[in-house]
């Protein structure tokens, strides 16, 4: 199955050169990658819903040193809190969704996350996760934090350590964030397939990418 799904190179640089008329210039390991992932999610899940999302830190309060933001925990780790924290609380509702005899349709967390950074003191990461679609379908209401997007707002407070709901505002879906992606659409090579890379190739563009100075500017899934 996997070998039918599998972009080749040739047509992996077509896409790239396409999205580097969006973009600007690309980064060929991310876009790898997010092929990667994409492509293993299909062989799993005859469907996966995917979705964008940013998240960023919260700006310093210059002369408030009891200001709850200057305490935010925004070192190198943080991704990794961030993932635990969203994984943990999936399993939870799994769990509690079989005690009450509900039934749970399985689904690995997949995701790729890249590091960029402008003109702001801190830098933001731009973020794609690919689930089942017969365990979720979409964000839900974003002010629930039993939704899908309230998950993800908890889970990027916990990873700086500040108050949910509060500082949920952090993480940001943007318009258009929530994709629906069948297996014979990337079999065929469909237009909904064709532009649902195009629109994911966003987190491989060059431009204000993070190199060097002690923090990684790529993340991912690893099967």
């Amino acid at each position: 199955m996997n070998d039918v799904i599998t972009l080749s190179g040739v047509e992996l640089l077509a896409l790239g050169k396409e999205a580097r008329q969006r973009y600007s210039y690309m980064d060929y390991e991310i876009i790898y990658k997010l092929e990667e992932v994409i492509r293993n999610s299909l062989s799993d899940y005859s469907s996966i819903f995917a979705v964008r999302v940013d998240l960023r830190f919260t700006d310093p309060e210059i002369g408030c040193p009891d200001s709850p933001v200057c305490f935010q925990n925004s070192e190198g780790q943080v991704m990794k809190r961030f993932i635990a924290s969203l994984k943990s609380q999936l399993k939870a509702y799994d769990e509690r969704r079989m005690r009450e005899d509900i039934r749970v349709h399985p689904t690995k967390l997949r995701y790729v996350w890249v590091c960029e950074q402008n003109e702001a003191e801190l830098p933001h990461y731009h973020l794609l996760f690919v689930l089942n679609k017969a365990a979720y379908w979409r964000l839900n209401n974003m002010r629930s934090s039993e939704s899908l997007a309230g998950k993800i707002q908890k889970a990027w407070c916990s990873a700086l350590g500040l108050d949910y709901p509060e500082y949920g505002v952090l993480v940001h879906f943007p318009d258009n964030c929530e994709y629906i992606l069948r297996r014979d659409d990337a079999i065929k090579r469909s237009p909904v397939f064709r532009d649902f890379m195009l629109r994911v190739f966003y987190l491989a563009k060059m431009r204000t990418k993070i190199r060097g100075g002690g923090r990684r500017c790529i993340g991912y899934s690893w099967s």
